[in-house]
């Protein structure tokens, strides 16, 4: 079984798909190998009708969102998505809609012990991050969290921000799982809502973010000014930002979506144990009536795999 996540073509980091090896390799290593005839798909937005083809799937988390619904055939194994929006467009019923799987983080990061570095942080989207952003922080004395960084380095920064101000999604959804008060921001039209609207919801929360000016960095000597004098607002716009009322899911609902999601975990290991994603047994299900509900997961038969 082969993990599947997306990876930037020019190869840059970026802190939501780079959690994927590191987080699923502490937690399922022995059920994962370099064999793609059966696709594993956890932490992201992949569910679309672009994936690459595979014999079989199995979806862990994933959440849905640019492009067409995929079309989900007896090859695919569902445990959770990431949320309700995901669920609809995939046809599942509600209690498919767990979470987001970063919030297993927690597993290996320990939560905020209220040791703050900074009041604030802001973390952009990867493709906003730059060095005017840091210049920007700076100047109104927030942490400027790149998430092109290696994820330890940037998990001691959220651990150690009192509330963070987010673009990148995953900075929001890791600092949630380490308790960490978070404001949404949004710099650029880019930026997905639907994602952040699907994740929200299965925290019991409402996206409402903060529309700030983009930044980026001049190379020409006006492209230069102009990103100076952008800076500058974008400095004060980030101090009106911190002003808006944090969110952080509540304890009850934050230790339910974990802990649900770590029971599906375990019947994802029996499975594997007992063979269910071997060839031979992928066949057997497809014979199987035109819904198949077992230990919590769900085959659909459909025509056709996409």
């Amino acid at each position: 079984m082969k993990l599947y996540y997306h990876r930037n073509k020019l190869g840059v980091p970026n802190f939501g798909d780079d959690l994927n090896p590191w987080l699923w390799q502490q937690l399922i290593a022995e059920e994962l190998d370099d064999d793609g005839d059966t696709m594993f798909l956890g932490i992201g937005t992949l569910l679309n009708d672009r994936l690459p083809p595979a014999r079989g799937r199995v979806v862990f988390g994933t959440g849905y969102g640019i492009g067409g619904p995929p079309a989900v055939t007896a090859a695919w194994t569902i445990y959770a998505v990431r949320g309700p929006i995901s669920a609809s467009r995939l046809g599942l019923g509600p209690d498919y809609a767990v979470t987001d799987p970063a919030i297993l983080v927690s597993r290996f990061v320990p939560p905020a012990d209220g040791l703050t570095r900074f009041a604030f942080s802001y973390m952009p989207h990867y493709r906003n991050a730059c060095e005017s952003w840091r210049r920007a922080c700076e100047r109104v004395g927030f942490g400027y969290i790149d998430p092109r960084r290696p994820l330890a380095e940037v998990f001691e920064a959220i651990r150690t921000t009192g509330v963070l101000l987010a673009e990148a999604m995953h900075g929001a959804i890791v600092a949630d799982t380490l308790r960490v008060p978070w404001i949404p921001i949004r710099s650029r039209g880019k930026v997905l809502s639907l994602k952040w609207e699907d994740w929200c919801s299965s925290m019991e929360l409402a996206y409402r973010p903060t529309t700030i000016v983009p930044l980026w960095d001049g190379e020409s000597r006006v492209d230069k000014a102009r990103a100076a004098v952008k800076t500058w607002v974008a400095s004060f716009q980030l101090q009106r930002a911190a002003r808006s009322t944090p969110r952080l899911s509540g304890d009850a609902t934050f230790f339910r979506k974990r802990q649900r999601l770590e029971q599906l975990l375990d019947q994802f290991r029996r499975d594997v144990k007992r063979g269910r994603f071997a060839p031979a047994a992928r066949r057997d299900v497809m014979t199987i009536g035109p819904t198949l509900v077992e230990g919590g997961c769900r085959c659909v038969p459909t025509s056709g795999e996409n």
